[in-house]
């Protein structure tokens, strides 16, 4: 134990992992991942390795996961 590392921001370490992985898009990777977590409904991360989610902007929407955010289509709003 005195050998293992806290994971980096970005990155997360699952079981036994001999390397950190980059956060994947759509997701995020606070220091000490043991996984990548979703980018909530309302969020996303177009980028890899990120440490938090975007909040999706006026006029558009973000499903779970979403790692770019989509125009609202005409008649609705967001």
């Amino acid at each position: 134990m005195a050998d293992c590392k806290v994971c980096w921001p970005g990155y997360y370490c699952g079981k036994a992992a001999e390397w950190p992985t980059i956060c994947p898009r759509g997701s995020y990777c606070p220091e000490g991942a043991k996984s990548n977590y979703p980018c909530g409904a309302g969020s996303f991360q177009d980028e890899p390795g990120q440490i938090a989610c975007l909040t999706c902007p006026l006029g558009y929407y973000c499903l779970n996961q979403s790692s770019t955010p989509s125009a609202c289509p005409a008649g609705t709003y967001g």
